[in-house]
């Protein structure tokens, strides 16, 4: 097993924690966030959790029926949240882009209560990641801080050894500051 398809199906053991709305309360859930790979400009995609019952399915995929939005792609999966729920990963047809907002509403109202858009082109206003615990910073502090590996040819520090010296040791000192 690779270490993509771990990350994606939750078996690297880095799970995030988010807050939910209102209460207070932390969740933990996957870190997973949809790379286009396909090349389709504007597939929007979500998640999308649903109780284990009969004509469950049936009745989200009513929704977006009666909204006339096409689905491109869909995939289902049990909750690692509630053992008692499925989640559905589902691509929508970029023309249905205007439906999607009601059929979002309507899924999170009268059927499910959690659903969560992933795509990163769609134009609306949602509010990014932060990190909440100084523990969530070293899970990509490395991958911030470098030493100068990526200096372009044209930079001035590019064949200053002092200076990707002293940018090293920089770069060393934040990474292993603890407080």
């Amino acid at each position: 097993m690779d270490a993509a398809y771990k990350r994606v199906n939750g078996n690297s053991g880095q799970e995030a924690e988010t807050e939910e709305p209102g209460t207070g309360q932390r969740r933990r859930g996957s870190m997973y966030l949809e790379e286009e790979t396909n090349k389709k400009s504007g597939v929007i995609s979500c998640i999308f959790s649903l109780k284990e019952e009969v004509g469950a399915l049936a009745k989200g995929l009513r929704l977006f029926e009666e909204n006339g939005i096409n689905l491109t792609h869909i995939e289902s999966r049990p909750s690692r949240m509630d053992k008692d729920q499925y989640e559905f990963f589902i691509s929508v047809d970029p023309t249905c882009s205007q439906a999607l907002d009601d059929v979002i509403e309507g899924l999170r109202t009268q059927i499910s209560g959690h659903v969560h858009e992933l795509s990163r082109n769609k134009q609306k206003d949602t509010v990014p990641w932060f990190p909440n615990d100084i523990q969530d910073l070293d899970r990509f502090a490395n991958q911030i801080l470098s030493y100068g590996s990526e200096l372009d040819s044209d930079h001035p520090g590019f064949t200053d050894p002092v200076y990707r010296v002293r940018r090293k040791e920089f770069a060393d000192i934040a990474y292993n500051y603890r407080q």
